[in-house]
């Protein structure tokens, strides 16, 4: 009696847990449909070195035109394709066609050379195939950012097999886990919201292929040499993979799912975010289901991603002949997060080398490293507390910088600003002119229509909210945390809005369903005969 007392009372808790998870969830959602209702924030590819963020006003009456035409649109698209509703092969096949022929176009056109940290981490991948190990020395590349073994070792492999001058083999490998990772962006979608292939399910087939189909956002870093997008595959796949597990079961999927993750990490450690995510959902799902023994899984995820770490260490430790170097102090991170930006650069809580500038100061000494930040930490608090006006301008303009800019400064990331003479016409309009700006216009709407779906779909859903919804949500919360407390950077949001993507294709889905009901209640109430199908009638239950 005493076993199952303790079984119903993690049940419970388990269960208020899930109840704040959405609360937290759904007002995150509102709070970023609200603020891209009110601001645009935009890095232009001219901004070069800079990385300047401008922010302007935005306009709801801009956008809600263009988006009740969206949802009509959709409605009279479902309304040509009732009862002959693709399959979910052909939905993906459609998908994957659309995002390979966008992504090949971009990255044969966006005119992308190595800048910066991508030229840095490629000639360090070149030493270390060649036998030199002085990147691990200090002040050297590896010595500040030691976290980024992971994806040097991807990029060695890379060159032994295909030889060190070209960059092809990285690209395509990086285009193929483009159009994977919208695949598995449709896959959890389908997932969370429509499992079953029964013709009432097209209505969400559909949306989800509409929403991921005009997320053009995700193919703008195809050439772009770092692990982000490799990175966020893999992390996908992870989720992808657990939510199967908990679904379906299959020890096969698990395991899977703990490699993904040990993987993703090694190629971006950002994506600690979506272990961290993951582990929370785990020991939820042990309580909901009251199975303890479960407990142990979320430890084995951890031990996966800690030994992945730890054997790729070791490997570079022994050719080197000394141990890895440790990175910079977290804190300084976290004290440079809460610094205004040089005059005419990036913006509030963005980089601006404090972090390394203060290791270097210090002589690479870690403690006295992490006093300094701690210093300048509580310097910062002091500040922002007597002058709070002051602390919400800062992370208003370091909020909107990241979540408000629809480009997550993918233009900006492969535009060539060295060479801006190389580029024809049509390129250098794309870049800088006219098309660049319709094109950031329609992106800004396209991302304040995923946040308001998505938040629609989990407000849907108060009274029938399940975990495996609020996993991808929990990511994207988690994400909005860092932002605020790391580092800013409008490219780190991408990975966390695409996650959004399926919530705004099951919202459209619900919201072109109420709009079906409320024309056929309309329809009865002034006494006309219409046609109503059963689907309308009986909607399937979510």
């Amino acid at each position: 009696m005493e076993k199952k007392r303790m079984h119903n009372a993690g049940k419970t808790i388990a269960g208020w847990l899930t109840r704040a998870l959405w609360v937290l969830e759904t007002g995150l959602f509102l709070g970023l449909t609200l603020l891209n209702l009110r601001y645009i924030a935009f890095n232009r590819p001219s901004s070069a070195v800079q990385e300047l963020i401008e922010f302007q006003n935005d306009s709801v009456l801009r956008f809600l035109p263009v988006f009740l035409l969206g949802v009509a649109a959709a409605a009279l698209l479902r309304k040509l394709l009732q009862n002959r509703y693709p399959t979910t092969r052909a939905c993906l096949i459609v998908l994957a066609v659309i995002v390979g022929a966008l992504s090949l176009w971009w990255a044969l056109n966006s005119g992308y050379v190595l800048k910066r940290d991508q030229d840095s981490v490629v000639q360090t991948a070149r030493r270390m195939l060649a036998g030199d190990y002085s990147d691990f020395e200090p002040g050297a590349y590896l010595f500040i950012f030691p976290f980024q073994i992971g994806f040097t070792t991807l990029l060695e492999l890379l060159f032994t097999l295909f030889g060190t001058e070209s960059l092809l083999p990285f690209t395509l490998l990086n285009w193929a886990g483009n159009i994977g990772s919208y695949l598995l962006l449709w896959g959890i979608g389908r997932q969370l919201f429509f499992r079953d292939e029964t013709a009432d399910r097209g209505p969400e087939r559909l949306a989800a292929t509409l929403m991921l189909s005009l997320c053009l956002v995700g193919s703008l870093r195809i050439n772009f040499v770092y692990g982000n997008l490799l990175g966020n595959f893999l992390g996908l796949l992870a989720v992808w993979l657990l939510l199967r597990w908990q679904q379906a079961g299959g020890w096969g999927r698990f395991a899977g799912g703990c490699l993904a993750m040990a993987g993703a990490i090694q190629l971006k450690l950002f994506n600690a975010i979506f272990l961290v995510a993951l582990v929370i959902f785990l020991v939820l799902n042990a309580l909901l289901r009251q199975k303890p023994q479960t407990l142990l899984l979320p430890v084995l995820l951890v031990l996966a991603c800690v030994l992945g770490q730890s054997a790729v260490s070791r490997i570079y430790e022994a050719q080197a002949g000394q141990p890895l170097p440790k990175s910079y102090p977290m804190e300084l991170t976290i004290a440079m997060g809460m610094q205004d930006n040089w005059e005419g650069w990036r913006a509030p809580g963005w980089c601006n080398a404090y972090n390394f500038d203060t290791y270097r100061e210090v002589g690479y000494d870690r403690e006295l490293a992490v006093q300094k930040a701690r210093q300048d930490i509580a310097a910062r608090l002091q500040q922002f507390r007597a002058e709070p006006k002051t602390a919400l301008q800062f992370y208003k303009l370091k909020t909107l910088s990241q979540w408000t800019e629809p480009t997550y400064q993918g233009f900006w990331l492969e535009y060539d600003f060295f060479h801006p003479d190389k580029y024809s016409p049509f390129m250098d309009n794309l870049y800088n002119g006219p098309l660049q700006d319709a094109l950031v216009r329609g992106m800004k709407w396209y991302q304040t229509a995923v946040w308001l779906l998505a938040f629609l779909c989990l407000a849907s859903r108060y009274k029938s909210v399940q975990l495996g919804q609020l996993l991808p949500g929990l990511i994207i919360l988690g994400g909005f945390l860092f932002s605020l407390l790391s580092e800013g950077k409008g490219q780190y949001i991408l990975p966390y809005f695409l996650l959004a993507v399926p919530y705004a294709g099951a919202g459209l889905a619900w919201l072109l369903k109420q709009a079906d009901r409320a024309l056929a209640s309309s329809s009865f109430s002034s006494g006309r005969s219409v046609s109503i199908s059963s689907s309308v009638l009986h909607p399937p239950r979510q």
